[in-house]
């Protein structure tokens, strides 16, 4: 009797050991966040991968949900306010596009390691106590990509302070039977990172003109250094330093161009690195980026470097909040951010962490000059008094700028591009439109 008793004892206590494994199993199981993003990076396969190593060191999922592009600040928006969101969404945006008094405040080792350029856009623009955007994608540069060996050749050295050593920099290319300047303007977008890159320091240094440009009081076509500017990038077509098929070429074109030296500048982004790393790899040593001077005068002198390209915030409503924010926290540790950069190198959107994370060399040469010379993001993207005050101003920037070199003039596309804005700027109630 005893010896049945204790089979059945220890019965019951293999049948309670395993149901509290399997309890403990589902518990485990159940520590999933929801994730909202947006199509392109739902394909981003540093993050895919950085969430697989956060899941490996907290058991914490992430079921991910994909939202258009055009539709997903609006839909987070709404999400918000009924308290139907997920749990994190990842992001571009700025703080005054969001319901910042419904955003869960975020703490952490890293908060106090968010770099300069980009502390400012992670802040509570209500109370800048409270961190509300955990950044985690690369500070991005724009710029001239080039070939080192063209330029060599040429006798050109760099950085290139303002336009008038561009100019002399093209005359020399072009004696070697070298495109100058590739431009790829059948795409919508391109042609535009010739100013992104290069006229933040006509507002950023004046700051009386933006409260001009962005209370109504002045127009682009207005601004002298601005009209200038713009001229001089104009002229790069009329001076004959741009490929002939500039209208038909297109960025994998371009790229190519720069990496074999048949064009010594291309203006694009440093996140290009890893695509032309890879078409290249021969090449790639050979490829450079540095700034993009169209300024004149000295003191409108830049390297752009725009903040983080992309953030973490998480609903103070949320259904998981405890366990969003411990999935946030653990991606910016050492093991997961190491697993990002090493898919995606960058200019990392913190300091003194204590570690290196990946860089591209291009980040890493942009840094150099930016020892030097004054680092703005783009015209949009940059703070003017702490504020974005610029950002309601877009305009179809783009399509401005890739109008002005399918044929119109600078006065206007800088009319264009104002009769848009101004049409947004109403839309919204801003003062003064």
């Amino acid at each position: 009797m005893d010896m049945r008793r204790k089979a059945t004892g220890l019965v019951l206590l293999g049948l309670m050991l395993c149901s509290s494994a399997l309890f403990l199993a589902a518990a485990q199981g159940a520590r999933t966040v929801t994730v909202t993003m947006m199509s392109d990076q739902g394909k981003s396969d540093a993050i895919i991968a950085s969430f697989k190593k956060v899941e490996e060191i907290t058991g914490i999922k992430a079921q991910i949900n994909i939202v258009p592009d055009d539709q997903a600040l609006n839909m987070v928006r709404t999400k918000i306010a009924t308290g139907n969101a997920d749990d994190i969404f990842v992001h571009p945006w700025g703080a005054y596009e969001l319901p910042v008094d419904l955003l869960e405040p975020l703490d952490g080792p890293w908060v106090a390691k968010i770099s300069k350029a980009t502390l400012p856009f992670c802040l509570n623009y209500k109370d800048t106590t409270k961190v509300i955007k955990a950044p985690f994608a690369g500070q991005s540069n724009f710029g001239f990509l080039y070939n080192k060996e063209v330029l060599k050749k040429a006798g050109v050295k760099l950085p290139m302070k303002n336009f008038k050593e561009l100019v002399a920099a093209c005359e020399a290319i072009k004696k070697l039977g070298v495109t100058p300047i590739y431009l790829s303007n059948k795409e919508g977008w391109t042609a535009q990172v010739l100013f992104l890159s290069s006229q933040t320091g006509v507002f950023i240094t004046n700051p009386s003109l933006v409260e001009k440009f962005s209370t109504n009081k002045i127009k682009p076509a207005d601004i002298p250094e601005l009209v200038r500017l713009w001229d001089n990038g104009k002229s790069l077509l009329t001076k004959g330093y741009i490929n002939k098929d500039y209208m038909s070429a297109t960025q994998p074109m371009a790229l190519k161009a720069v990496a074999e030296g048949s064009a010594a500048f291309y203006c694009n982004l440093d996140s290009f690195y890893g695509n032309m790393a890879q078409d290249y790899p021969d090449l790639i040593a050979n490829v450079g980026m540095t700034n993009t001077p169209l300024w004149d005068d000295e003191k409108y002198a830049m390297v752009m470097t725009n903040p983080s390209g992309a953030f973490f915030s998480i609903p103070a409503n949320g259904k998981n909040v405890a366990a969003a924010k411990e999935f946030v926290n653990a991606f910016l540790t050492q093991p997961v951010l190491t697993v990002f950069y090493d898919s995606k190198p960058g200019m990392a959107p913190f300091t003194d962490l204590g570690y290196e994370l990946n860089q591209s060399p291009w980040n890493k040469e942009m840094a150099e000059y930016g020892k030097t010379i004054k680092q703005y993001g783009d015209w949009a993207n940059s703070l003017y008094g702490g504020k974005p005050t610029l950002n309601s101003f877009w305009g179809d920037f783009d399509k401005q700028v890739q109008g002005l070199f399918a044929g119109k003039s600078v006065k206007e596309s800088l009319d264009a591009w104002y009769k848009k804005y101004a049409i947004d700027a109403k839309a919204k109630k801003i003062p003064g439109f």
